[in-house]
């Protein structure tokens, strides 16, 4: 074989393996455009009206157990029976007439905390028919303020009347904002009135410290010698005077 030849057999052998090349690579890529176009139709599908996606499965969140309200939240319960109804998991075995409120049975028509409805909760007390009932009278010494019984002598928001509020820091005491906060149930003892005491005052003697003053008490001493000075001046005043002095 040439040299030309053996060139021409050369060139032949590199275009067929560059073919070959080509040709795999079109397939590779075609493969993976359909595999690209599956995995965009699996994660835009939607599910149907009322449905949602949970893991690749369309589930009805208001309905099922495994999905209930929440995808992955189960509904489930060894205990009683249960059911996924309006997406909450509550119980079923309930009485016909009652409601399943925090997976405990209440009768609706009388419950003041679930009144007709669960958590519906009647100020007054009183749940008549599912319907909450307003107070009309109340005990003596209480107001009715919208509908419910409040003690008017102590409430800072219906302090002797409906809507008069303490503010201020004061507090409702007897019907009347008056009282320190804080103090209204302690009793304050009146204090007992206080005396100053007295010092006598004595007759005066014309002799020795002011009237009234605490040193102004004449001894027996002091009495005898006030008396002997005196004395003893009118005795010199009797006496006749020397004219020669």
């Amino acid at each position: 074989m040439d040299g030309q030849r053996l060139d021409d057999l050369a060139r032949n052998l590199a275009r067929r393996s560059s073919r070959r090349r080509v040709l795999r690579g079109a397939a590779g890529g075609a493969a993976a455009a359909v595999m690209v176009r599956a995995t965009a139709r699996a994660g835009t599908e939607t599910c149907a009206a009322g449905q949602t996606d949970c893991g690749g499965t369309c589930v009805n969140l208001q309905t099922d157990l495994a999905n209930c309200g929440k995808c992955g939240t189960v509904c489930a319960s060894g205990l009683v029976q249960v059911a996924c109804i309006d997406g909450a998991c509550v119980r079923t075995d309930c009485a016909a007439a009652q409601l399943s409120c925090g997976n405990v049975c209440i009768d609706p028509k009388s419950d003041p905390a679930n009144c007709g409805a669960c958590g519906t909760v009647c100020a007054s007390g009183t749940c008549t028919n599912s319907v909450c009932v307003p107070v009309t009278s109340c005990a003596e010494g209480q107001l009715v303020c919208d509908g419910v019984c409040v003690d008017g002598c102590c409430d800072n928001d219906n302090c002797g009347a409906c809507g008069n509020a303490c503010t201020g820091g004061l507090t409702c005491f007897e019907g009347v904002c008056d009282c320190p906060s804080g103090d209204c149930d302690e009793t304050t003892p009146t204090p007992a009135p206080t005396t100053t005491p007295t010092t006598p005052t004595l007759p005066s003697t014309g002799i020795g410290p002011a009237q009234g003053s605490p040193s102004s008490a004449v001894g027996p001493a002091a009495l005898v010698a006030a008396a002997a000075a005196f004395g003893a001046a009118a005795i010199r005043s009797l006496k006749p005077r020397n004219p020669t002095q």
